[in-house]
């Protein structure tokens, strides 16, 4: 591989890495909404 394909591939993981904390923030979000509730 050479560098700019390297760049590629660094820039294509970090993309699918800031997607999955999205993913997995809006995630636990969502449960910390309901788990109080579910306390009461």
């Amino acid at each position: 591989m050479n560098k700019y394909e390297e760049s590629n591939v660094v820039e294509l993981k970090r993309e699918i890495n800031d997607e999955l904390k999205k993913e997995i923030i809006a995630f636990l979000n969502s449960k910390c909404l309901y788990m109080p509730k579910n306390r009461k």
